[in-house]
């Protein structure tokens, strides 16, 4: 990005691959934060007008599974490039029509000695758990 800022390629057009309803960015200091730079580049460019254009299939996941964000996060515009049939899985879910279940692993997060990240026993215990069970149910480790 400086080379462009600063001109030094003077480049035509500027393509750009991301997705601004992902992952914000990691901003530890306050003083980042106070200063906007919780906002990732895409959402900046996308508020400012720049023009943009969507991928509205999605190939990877369950329809299930992509409905939600669908319609949470793109006004439910996103289709599926593949049925529910091709994304079927050896566990049984609680819901059958539904492949994944939400599992609270509410605990207590720890900060790391340096300060900047953590850690939540209970949580790992509980991806444990779900793995030993998915392992007891005939689930491939691979």
């Amino acid at each position: 990005m400086i080379p462009i800022a600063l001109r030094l390629l003077s480049p035509v057009r500027v393509i750009l691959v991301g997705d601004h309803k992902q992952l914000p960015p990691v901003v530890i200091s306050k003083t980042a934060a106070n200063r906007g730079l919780v906002r990732s580049l895409f959402e900046r460019l996308i508020s400012n007008g720049n023009p943009f254009v969507r991928l509205t299939v999605q190939y990877r996941m369950h329809p299930a599974i992509s409905r939600f964000s669908s319609d949470q996060f793109y006004d439910g515009k996103i289709v599926n490039g593949v049925s529910a049939n091709e994304r079927t899985s050896e566990f049984k879910f609680p819901k059958s029509d539904v492949p994944f279940f939400f599992l609270d692993t509410a605990g207590e997060e720890l900060s790391g000695t340096g300060g900047v990240s953590y850690s939540n026993a209970k949580e790992a215990f509980s991806v444990k758990e779900v793995i030993l069970m998915l392992l007891r149910k005939g689930i491939s480790a691979s």
